[in-house]
């Protein structure tokens, strides 16, 4: 099974994605500023790491620079408000393997990490196992479901009411085309 280490600093969002990351069939390590995910970057052997920019104590870019500099290639794919080109580029160069903005599609999200575990080999030379084929993804892409994720204070859900619907803070479908209006 697959390790996520995920650095987030909004709760909701945070529990949102460690909850369907879990149903998906990956283990979760949660940290919610920078010098704990770097603690337990170094403590535990993620697979992947999912981190956001905007932290409390530091920048996720110091984050990302302070892992590669000590030589961690572990696959980091940044999740963050921050869409600009240049936030984007400076992300890239400081070693991100994958840069999502916020909104997100969470199917997308899920298949952005097996491609990053697919690709990604560990020190012992072996792949980790990615988890495209789990029934809750299998349904989904089936039905055309998906939830976006609008902002750091949405919530995260593997389904919702109809395809485009996102789900608010409190759980509530919201249908896309209402969120235009």
């Amino acid at each position: 099974m697959p390790t996520v280490l995920l650095i987030e600093d909004n709760e909701k969002l945070a529990r949102g994605l460690q909850s369907n990351l879990e149903f998906e069939g990956y283990s979760v390590l949660c940290a919610n500023d920078g010098a704990s995910g770097l603690s337990l970057a170094r403590q535990k052997r993620a697979d992947i790491i999912v981190l956001d920019l905007m932290l409390p104590d530091t920048d996720g870019y110091r984050v990302l620079r302070t892992l590669r500099d000590d030589g961690d290639t572990t696959p980091v794919l940044v999740l963050t408000a921050l869409g600009e080109e240049a936030d984007k580029v400076r992300g890239f160069r400081f070693g991100a393997d994958d840069y999502v903005t916020k909104p997100f599609g969470l199917m997308e999200l899920l298949a952005r990490i097996d491609a990053l575990l697919r690709r990604a080999t560990r020190p012992n030379g072996e792949a980790p196992r990615a988890t495209s084929e789990s029934p809750s993804r299998r349904a989904a892409l089936t039905n055309s479901r998906h939830t976006r994720c609008r902002s750091s204070r949405s919530c995260t859900s593997s389904s919702s009411e109809k395809p485009g619907d996102t789900l608010d803070s409190t759980g509530r479908s919201r249908s896309s085309r209402a969120q235009n209006e």
